[in-house]
């Protein structure tokens, strides 16, 4: 019967959110290296998501979010600013909720990715399976379950695979301890690059501050002030280059 088939996939759902936040927990309170699940996944006792290394690989990828919180990061003092600053315009869909507010504290962002994520990836399946105006509830059932497991185990969305670069290619960093990563600092790639004689995108020397304002807009609401980088700003003045 169709009750049981769709009562399987729910029950089956639930299950899968389960271990993802067991998974999760071993890898973050217990400090149990990606290493050891592939080694498990060789013997014989079970092990959580054993065949499916693409759910192994995202959840040990968000657990690196908390083994490099407070560490150095390559183009800011730690992992966590640089999320605050990455994610500052990037918010969860239809809600306008900025991401980087989940960043401030460790326990907050903890709570995010182990429970509010979850959550997140459902209402994002519930909107994909509307999409497909399904006449009757079960197959709207079926779809929401598949298309849950898909955003929370092989998201495959532009989001997450940069979340999950960055997070990467910050462990990478710490663990190399490669100075080349300090190309990555938008002002040193331009400074170094022009001392080594190589070509890069012209910026302005001489201005120490410039201001932008609104001609609509009254009084302060409609005017910015940015220091240039070159006499210890954070804003890199250019010309708008246009390129063949």
């Amino acid at each position: 019967p169709n009750a049981w088939i769709i009562m399987d996939a729910v029950i089956d759902s639930i299950a899968v959110t389960g271990r993802f936040i067991l998974l999760l927990c071993q890898f973050i309170f217990f400090d149990l290296p990606y290493e050891d699940i592939e080694n498990c996944s060789r013997r014989t006792r079970p092990i959580l998501f054993g065949n499916d290394k693409w759910a192994r690989v995202q959840i040990f990828s968000l657990s690196l979010i908390f083994k490099l919180w407070s560490l150095p990061h390559y183009r800011s003092k730690s992992f966590q600013q640089d999320m605050i600053d990455n994610l500052s315009n990037v918010a969860i869909p239809g809600t306008g909720i900025k991401l980087s507010l989940f960043c401030y504290w460790y326990w907050t962002c903890l709570f995010f990715v182990l429970f509010l994520n979850p959550l997140i990836c459902l209402f994002g399946a519930i909107n994909k399976a509307m999409k497909l105006k399904h006449t009757n509830w079960e197959p709207f059932i079926e779809d929401v379950c598949r298309s849950y497991k898909e955003h929370l185990l092989h998201p495959d969305d532009w989001f997450s695979l940069w979340r999950m670069n960055c997070r990467l290619v910050s462990y990478h960093s710490f663990v190399t301890q490669s100075p080349d990563y300090r190309q990555e600092d938008k002002w040193t790639f331009l400074t170094s690059g022009k001392a080594l004689g190589v070509p890069v995108s012209p910026y302005f020397e001489d201005l120490t501050n410039i201001v932008c304002k609104n001609k609509n807009i009254e009084g302060g609401m409609g005017i910015f002030f940015y220091k240039n980088a070159a006499h210890g700003g954070d804003w890199i003045l250019q010309k708008k280059v246009r390129n063949a």
